[in-house]
């Protein structure tokens, strides 16, 4: 029989990370892993910057934790999506880009937080997204287009 305070641990999983259909299911806090309740808290994050819904698929949950096990943190994905969304968001062109694939990819998430970083210390300027919702290019965005040393040219 289940205590009180074991019942108040279940959380509703609203995700399925490696399953097509994302199927609410009761599930023990203690069976979600620390990488897992990233992964999810990384694609909630996502889903509400960007305004869409969805299943995540595998490929999303499978990039994002390749990150984490080169020593992402929770922080450090959340700053990619909020600066990638204010460069690119308002642009039709690259909004379709803010998506784990492109954001959390082996080649482009180191360049993207180095980006990043730089960007938050600055106080988070607007940037191409902002400015094109207000309908005039933003020139501030080339401070934060140099390349990582070993990135792609």
């Amino acid at each position: 029989m289940r205590t009180r305070s074991q019942q108040e641990e279940k959380t509703p999983a609203q995700l399925d990370l490696f399953g097509e259909l994302a199927e609410p299911r009761e599930v023990e806090a203690s069976e979600i892993s620390e990488e897992d309740a990233i992964v999810r808290a990384t694609l909630e994050h996502l889903n509400a910057v960007t305004e869409r819904t969805g299943a995540a698929r595998f490929t999303s949950a499978k990039s994002i934790k390749a990150r984490i096990q080169d020593g992402a943190t929770l922080q450090d994905l959340l700053l990619v999506i909020d600066f990638c969304h204010a460069m690119w968001w308002g642009d039709p062109k690259m909004e379709t880009f803010v998506r784990p694939k492109t954001l959390f990819g082996k080649e482009n998430f180191p360049e993207y937080l180095v980006r990043a970083r730089k960007w938050n210390a600055d106080g988070r300027p607007s940037l191409l997204g902002g400015a094109a919702r207000q309908g005039a290019g933003d020139r501030r965005i080339d401070a934060y287009s140099a390349h990582v040393k070993g990135g792609r040219a």
